[in-house]
């Protein structure tokens, strides 16, 4: 989108930036009672110069130890480590004037925890199946 103020031509970047989520507590904010959530910000930055700024932004993005997910026009999808979060977004807001800001958080807790039981289930399993492989008679205790 191309705003014209006092004369100059103003282009509109979408930025989404989603905190990691991998399979680790340290990879999304752990809250004190070990809950872990992970966050989404969309920012909305007007800027004068759209190909110099993404330029920026993707410099930003990979400084940052970021991934970016998809880029199309004037619209960028990156995820960036959760420790990492604060100082990029404060970088992305000295680019260009913010238009719209927002962030939300999801509690990923229990599926990482789903994730870790499942995962040594079947690394149970996979003994399992290694010593009957190999003849031997394994007790399992849970």
């Amino acid at each position: 989108m191309v705003k014209y103020i006092y004369g100059l031509s103003v282009v509109t970047i979408l930025l989404s930036i989603m905190t990691s989520c991998a399979a680790a507590p340290r990879a999304s904010e752990s809250l004190g009672d070990g809950r872990m959530i992970t966050f989404s910000v969309s920012l909305e930055l007007s800027v004068r110069n759209a190909e110099e700024t993404r330029d920026i932004l993707i410099e930003q993005i990979r400084h940052n130890n970021g991934l970016i997910l998809r880029m199309t026009g004037n619209f960028i999808t990156a995820q960036i480590p959760s420790k990492n979060l604060e100082a990029f977004v404060s970088n992305v807001r000295s680019l260009g004037n913010i238009e719209d800001e927002r962030r939300t958080g999801i509690d990923i807790t229990d599926q990482y925890r789903d994730n870790i039981s499942r995962l040594k289930s079947l690394k149970l399993f996979v003994i399992g199946i290694w010593h009957y492989l190999n003849g031997q008679i394994l007790l399992v205790r849970y």
